[in-house]
């Protein structure tokens, strides 16, 4: 099935795997904290999710999707 979002393929037994998943890195902060840690992260006000992309700072979960897509685009449909 062909798709124009990139998806990770894993199955969980597999070392090779996981470490492919470590280098999709995800911060769980906790909350009441991630009030402060949004804005040193450079984010407007201190909603989640936030998607940090060198220096640019994506905020909101629509707006990531979007930066998403964009960085797909270049993929293609099928």
């Amino acid at each position: 099935m062909a798709s124009t979002s990139p998806r990770l393929i894993t199955i969980s037994i597999s070392h090779f795997c996981e470490k492919a998943r470590w280098a999709l890195v995800e911060e769980r902060w906790a909350l009441g904290l991630h009030r402060v840690l949004t804005n040193l992260n450079g984010a407007k006000g201190n909603t989640l999710p936030i998607l940090v992309d060198c220096k640019t700072v994506i905020q909101g979960s629509g707006k990531i999707i979007d930066w998403a897509d964009a960085k797909v685009g270049a993929c293609g449909a099928p």
